[in-house]
């Protein structure tokens, strides 16, 4: 039976949790519930997995496209684990991978039907950017039980999460997302148009990030 729900704005390191988790003999899916499909087949997929024994299904899941159903009954005893990384990093990642043309954009069109229809508003890559690193992270925010910056040490997030882990071979290193690079990109807040630009200075200081060489702060 599905026992945790790591989410957050993908390039988050939600595969990095999970296959720490895996390490630590969790079955812990990702994106096997929640995936770039209808919401009906999301559900069908989380009835199946609360419907087994605990041993049997998948005990955790980490996937990003479970933001726009974190409201579902279902999920009332799940425990929900907010994963946050820099803004800077998030947004660099989705922009280098080319997310709103070619192949990837699929993601991005899921993310506008049901997460973040505001993304249809803004005319640029980094402004669809940051709206969805912004409600993402609002949304995800009011269900939250745990919350955990991937920057941090990764033990802080399996205490809380009840996880033992001392004296297991469970480190699968500190690379998130390294396979990101298909263009450069370097955001600065400054290019983020008003007034995302405010509503993104107040999240980053709020989780404790900071953007380097800007002279208005955040």
């Amino acid at each position: 039976m599905l026992k945790w729900l790591i989410t957050g704005t993908g390039r988050c390191g939600t595969v990095f949790i999970s296959k720490t988790l895996k390490r630590l003999g969790v079955a812990c899916g990702h994106e096997q519930i929640f995936g770039p499909f209808a919401p009906h087949e999301s559900r069908r997929r989380l009835h199946r997995e609360m419907a087994v024994t605990h041993d049997l299904g998948w005990q955790a899941e980490s996937s990003w496209l479970a933001m726009p159903f974190l409201d579902w009954p279902e999920l009332d005893r799940v425990t929900i684990v907010h994963l946050v990384r820099h803004p800077k990093k998030v947004m660099e990642a989705r922009i280098r991978t080319t997310l709103y043309t070619g192949f990837r954009s699929r993601f991005t069109d899921w993310a506008e039907t049901y997460c973040v229809p505001e993304m249809a508003n803004w005319s640029n890559s980094i402004d669809k950017t940051a709206v969805w690193y912004l409600r993402f992270n609002e949304k995800i925010e009011k269900y939250a039980d745990i919350s955990h910056r991937v920057e941090d040490p990764v033990t802080e997030l399996l205490d809380a999460m009840g996880i033992d882990w001392h004296g297991k071979n469970w480190d699968v290193g500190r690379r998130v997302n390294h396979q990101d690079g298909i263009r450069p990109a370097d955001v600065r807040l400054a290019d983020i148009s008003e007034p995302l630009r405010t509503e993104m200075a107040a999240m980053s200081k709020r989780y404790g990030y900071k953007w380097e060489r800007e002279s208005e702060g955040a």
